[in-house]
């Protein structure tokens, strides 16, 4: 953590113990979160579909193993709603068209 604060990097630090978070953030210059941020930052920063992802998913649905780099929910449902319309050849009319078909 001491290296991301000295690079100029946003840390966050969140432990189930808030005094001992406080005091790890303290001691390097980092910042305290909240378990739903920290899980949030760690599982879906990255991903290719956060935007399109609010990360409900990851709080409102049951976890597995959370030692998994991606979301269990969205990410494979995000996966293959991509797969779907690229083999497809949908055009981003037709995505529109089907959207709002009412």
């Amino acid at each position: 953590a001491e290296t991301f604060v000295a690079r100029g990097r946003d840390v966050a630090i969140y432990d189930v113990d808030p005094s001992r978070a406080t005091a790890a953030a303290t001691r390097v210059g980092a910042r305290v979160v909240p378990r739903d941020e920290a899980l949030a930052a760690r599982y879906c920063s990255s991903c290719e579909f956060l935007g399109a992802c609010d990360t409900s998913p990851l709080f409102e649905s049951p976890r597995r193993d959370l030692g998994e780099v991606r979301c269990h929910v969205a990410y494979p449902l995000y996966r293959f709603i991509d797969a779907y319309v690229h083999e497809r050849r949908y055009t981003p009319a037709d995505v529109q068209r089907i959207l709002t078909f009412a």
